[in-house]
C-alpha cells in the first residue's frame, strides 16, 4: 500500500468517526487536532477534519452526533448561500447538492425595492435550506441502507438510519439557521449554539454516558468484533406529527425529551413563489430507491420520502430490527 492511500484512508476513518462502523460508538468528542474525551469541551465549528468526532449522551434527547450537528450546519449554510443569490439575481433554477429547484416568482418580486428583497430572500433561504439540507441527510440515509458508500472500504449499512442520525441531522440545521440569522461569525456563532443546545439538553460526562450506553448492549446494539451492530433504526421524519423526536434509552430522567419541529417550506406561500424541488437522478442509489419504492417520475421529497421509508421499514423489521418512526 502506498503512502497516498494510507493517508486517504487515515483521513476517512477520521472523517467519518462519528459514524463510522469501524470505531464504533465511542464517547467524548474531538477537540481540535488532538482526541479530548470530555464531551463538554466542544470542538470549534470550521474544519470537517476535527469538529465533528465523536459521540455524546443527552440525558433529554439520548444520543447526538456531532458530526452530524456540525456537518448539518455546513450543509444548511451551503443551501442558504445558493438560494440566497438565486433569489436576489432572480433566478428561475438552479442545481445545488443533490436538488434541482425551480422557482416562479411574481412580477412583485422582480419589481420590489433591492433592501426588502434581500430581507425576503434571507427568510426565504433560511428555511428552505433547513428543508433541503435534513432532505439531502434522508437521501444520504436512504442510499447508504441500500448498499451506497461513501468511501469504498467503508459500508455505511450499518449506521444507516440510526437512532441518532436524523435527529442530529434536524438540530444541526436549526443551529445553522439561528447562526445566519444572528449575523456576523458563522462558525462561532454555530459553536455556541451548538454549546448552548447540548447543554439544554443534558449532555452527560463520558463515562456516565458510555455508562447508559451500555445498559443498552444486545438491546438497542450489539457488539461485534470490528463494529457495533446497530439494533435500532430511526425513520421519524415528522410525517403525522411534524415533530422529529429524539430516540432517548429509559429510566435515566424523568424530564421529557426534545422533539424539532418538521422543515417546512411554508415561507414560499407567504411570498407568492411557486418552487419545485426534486432529487437529482444523479444522486447516489437513485435508480435503487427509486425501483425498490416503485416510483416513476421525477423524485418529489414531500410526495415520495414516505413511500421509501415505508418499504425500508418493512425491510429493517423483516432483518430484525427495532423501527422507530
Amino acid at each position: 500500500m502506498n503512502d497516498t492511500i494510507l493517508v486517504l484512508l487515515v483521513l476517512s476513518s477520521i472523517i467519518l468517526a462519528g459514524c463510522s462502523p469501524g470505531r464504533g460508538y465511542e464517547w467524548g468528542h474531538t477537540g481540535a487536532d488532538t482526541f479530548d474525551e470530555d464531551p463538554f469541551n466542544l470542538a470549534p465549528f470550521g474544519s470537517p477534519l476535527v469538529d465533528g468526532n465523536g459521540i455524546v449522551y443527552t440525558l433529554r434527547c439520548g444520543t447526538i452526533d456531532p458530526d452530524h450537528v456540525y456537518g448539518w450546519a455546513r450543509k444548511t449554510k451551503s443551501y442558504y448561500d445558493a438560494l440566497y443569490d438565486c433569489l436576489t439575481d432572480d433566478c428561475g433554477r438552479l442545481s445545488t447538492g443533490c436538488f434541482k429547484v425551480s422557482l416562479t416568482c411574481p412580477d412583485a418580486w422582480r419589481t420590489s425595492p433591492s433592501s426588502a428583497k434581500k430581507q425576503a430572500a434571507q427568510e426565504i433561504a433560511i428555511e428552505a435550506a433547513q428543508y433541503l439540507a435534513f432532505n439531502d441527510g434522508l437521501w444520504h440515509e436512504m442510499a447508504t441502507w441500500y448498499g451506497h458508500r461513501t468511501f469504498p472500504l467503508i459500508s455505511d449499512f450499518e449506521s444507516a438510519l440510526s437512532w441518532e442520525d436524523l435527529y442530529s441531522d434536524r438540530l444541526g440545521t436549526v443551529i445553522a439557521a439561528e447562526a445566519i440569522a444572528m449575523g456576523g461569525d458563522f462558525n462561532a456563532n454555530v459553536t455556541m449554539l451548538t454549546r448552548r443546545e447540548l447543554q439544554k439538553r443534558q449532555v452527560v460526562d463520558t463515562a456516565r454516558a458510555a455508562s447508559i450506553t451500555k445498559t443498552m448492549e444486545n438491546v438497542a446494539y450489539r457488539e461485534d468484533p470490528f463494529a457495533k451492530k446497530i439494533l435500532w433504526r430511526n425513520l421519524d421524519i415528522g410525517t403525522g406529527d411534524d415533530t422529529i423526536d429524539p430516540v432517548v434509552f429509559p429510566g435515566f430522567t424523568s424530564e421529557p425529551p426534545i422533539p424539532l419541529p418538521a422543515p417546512t417550506l411554508d415561507v414560499f406561500n407567504k411570498y407568492d413563489i411557486k418552487a419545485d424541488i426534486v432529487v437529482s437522478p444523479l444522486s447516489p442509489a437513485y435508480r435503487t430507491i427509486t425501483s425498490k419504492a416503485d416510483i416513476r417520475g421525477d423524485y418529489i421529497p414531500s410526495v415520495h420520502n414516505q413511500k421509501v421509508l415505508a418499504v425500508i421499514k418493512q425491510d429493517a423489521i423483516q432483518k430484525g430490527f427495532r423501527v422507530f418512526d
